[in-house]
Order: C-alpha cells, then sequence, then structure tokens
C-alpha cells in the first residue's frame, strides 16, 4: 500500500483528513475497547427499534425469512437479521433504525458518534490485504473500489489471511474504520455468486455495468437477497424460535 498523505481525504470515506481519523488511530485504538462500546450502543439501539417500531422489526424478519417458526437461528444468522433490520432496511417516512437512534434527542455525545458510525455502516464486498493478528487489517472494498484502508478489529483480524474475502459492514472513521455486525467468509463458488447477483441487479436497475460505484449501489439495493444468501439458516430446513442479537466484530 502507498502511503497516504497526512492531509489526504482519509480513505475510510469519513470526509475527514488522515491525519484526524485513520491516520491518528493507528497506534491509540484499543480494538476489544472500541468493540465493547460499538456492541452497548447497538445493543441500545435494537433495543429503542422493538420498542418504538416492533411492527416494522418483524415486519423486516419476515420478508428476510418467511415464518421464523420454521428456521433455527445460529448466532452469524442472528447477526446478519440484526443487521438488515437495523442497517438496511429503512422505516416509513425514510431513515434505518439506527439513522433514527443516532438522531434523537438526549443521547450523550460519545454515544450519538458511536450511533452515527453504526448508521453509517455500508454492506460491502471485502478483501483482506494484510494483517496485523488481535488488532487490524487493511481491506479493500471490491464493491466500490474504494482505496485500501487499515480496519480495527481484534477478532476478525486474529483468523483471516491475505486475499480472503468476506461480506460485513464497513463502519467509517473517526476514531477508526471498523467492522459492524457479522462477517460472512466467501469461498471461490460463494464469490461468484454474490457477483452473480449483482449482476443481476445491475441489470434489473438499468445501470452502467462500468460506471464507478455500480458494485456498492447494487450491494445496496440488493441487501435483502444478498443477507438472505449468506444466512447459514437459510440453507439448511430446522425449526425453531429465534432470537434476537447484534455485534460488533
Amino acid at each position: 500500500m502507498s502511503r497516504i498523505a497526512r492531509n489526504a481525504p482519509c480513505p475510510c470515506e469519513s470526509g475527514r483528513k488522515y491525519k484526524r481519523c485513520c491516520g491518528a488511530a493507528r497506534t491509540e485504538i484499543d480494538p476489544r475497547a472500541l468493540s465493547r462500546g460499538d456492541m452497548a450502543v447497538g445493543d441500545r439501539i435494537q433495543e429503542w427499534a422493538y420498542a418504538n417500531h416492533r411492527d416494522e422489526m418483524d415486519a423486516a424478519l419476515g420478508e428476510l425469512v418467511g415464518d421464523p417458526r420454521d428456521v433455527i437461528f445460529g448466532d452469524t444468522d442472528t447477526q446478519l437479521v440484526a443487521s438488515w433490520q437495523l442497517n438496511d432496511r429503512e422505516l416509513p417516512g425514510g431513515g434505518t433504525p439506527a439513522r433514527r437512534y443516532a438522531q434523537l434527542a438526549g443521547l450523550t455525545d460519545s454515544e450519538r458518534a458511536i450511533a452515527s458510525r453504526i448508521a453509517s455502516a455500508r454492506l460491502a464486498l471485502l478483501r483482506v490485504r494484510s494483517t496485523e493478528p488481535g488488532q487490524a487489517i487493511e481491506i479493500e472494498d471490491v464493491t466500490r473500489g474504494s482505496a485500501r484502508v487499515r480496519v480495527v478489529s481484534h477478532e476478525v483480524s486474529s483468523y483471516v489471511q491475505r486475499n480472503d474475502m468476506f461480506v460485513g459492514h464497513l463502519t467509517p472513521g473517526p476514531p477508526s474504520a471498523s467492522l459492524w455486525g457479522a462477517m460472512a467468509m466467501l469461498d471461490r463458488r460463494g464469490g461468484r455468486e454474490l457477483i452473480d447477483l449483482l449482476e443481476e441487479r445491475i441489470a434489473l436497475l438499468g445501470l452502467d455495468p462500468y460506471a464507478d460505484n455500480v458494485l456498492g449501489v447494487a450491494m445496496a439495493s440488493a441487501a435483502l437477497e444478498v443477507t438472505r444468501m449468506l444466512m447459514p439458516a437459510l440453507r439448511r430446513p430446522s425449526r425453531r424460535s429465534w432470537r434476537r442479537g447484534a455485534r460488533a466484530a
């Protein structure tokens, strides 16, 4: 990766200069503390969404899986469901539950900052370029053709390897780019299936397949189908009640 100028725009797309965003975070961020803070606020977003928009949350679950009583949900499934409900599906009148929560009056500055980062998380196809086990990974956002960015993550950095590909929600800085929710690893076949799905969506939307960010637009549009494709529970017949869960990576 070429050196990023300190005054250049941060590649995490936060809109800040690199020196005041991910560049400042390289040695200062505790990945476990960042994850704990994100998880705590994520839990509060989910509790608020169910308390204030229960019908829409249930509708979002039904759109994704049909009758939840017919499905056994593992940890990855519940996290994928939560990401779809909170980050990808808009409520009537506009705005996802995460975005609505971030705009609530009465939040502390720190909670609003975390909620805003979670609300800005975008579903992406990501390729690992290098790893710092237990600390961070350098990733490339394949869907948007973005510059490589260092992503703080204790858990994911402990098991991924160079050139691995996965789908997840990428959050901007500050204090650092990070990952939110479930990460779905892709093998060669899964990657091909995802690209085929996105190419079909590009055709359906009538987009120029060579335009900038066209895969990113398709990914956002096809979030329901992508999440459904990635859920292990929908690839096996089973029965069990659904349980909720949102986690930071």
